[in-house]
């Protein structure tokens, strides 16, 4: 038996939390635990969608925690949505889905690529408007939708440097 070991768990768009995970624990067994224990996992297990930081598919409920990378996940994302609608905004609209556990930086790279902008210059998202607030490059989809909405608006705009 593997000895147990720490996991972040992220819960829709809630903040990490650390969990001890034992060695040959199941996702199904681990959200069964989970329900109640964390704030956020108090719905049916079965009904979340799981996934790693590195993996772009879905964790099977059946694969053991341990497996889901070389030393175990640093991270598992636990989501109602399976997918998150993304429309992005710039000289037009473009939408695509995307996993819960996509980073901003990927959608960004994505809408670039849509838009065929000029990759000399910095570009970022934006959530609600073209001044809204800038999201951090590494941050998840997951964080920015709720069930069952499973949708975000983002806007891509130039990055300003305010100089004076």
């Amino acid at each position: 038996m593997k000895q147990p070991h720490q996991v972040h768990i992220q819960i829709d768009g809630r903040e990490p939390q650390a969990i001890a995970v034992q060695g040959d624990e199941t996702i199904a067994s681990l959200l069964a635990r989970l329900r109640g224990e964390l704030s956020g996992a108090d719905h049916e297990p079965e009904l979340l969608a799981v996934f790693t930081d590195d993996e772009e598919e879905e964790v099977h409920h059946d694969r053991k925690v341990c497996e889901c990378g070389p030393h175990g996940p640093k991270i598992l994302h636990l989501h109602r949505c399976r997918k998150v609608a993304v429309t992005v905004f710039y000289n037009g609209t473009e939408t695509r889905d995307f996993n819960p556990n996509a980073t901003i930086r990927r959608v960004a790279e994505w809408a670039k690529k849509q838009f065929k902008v000029d990759e000399g210059r910095k570009w970022v998202l934006r959530l609600d408007s073209a001044d809204g607030e800038i999201l951090d490059s590494d941050a998840r989809l997951g964080k920015l939708v709720n069930s069952p909405a499973c949708k975000v608006a983002l806007y891509l705009t130039e990055r300003c440097m305010i100089q004076g």
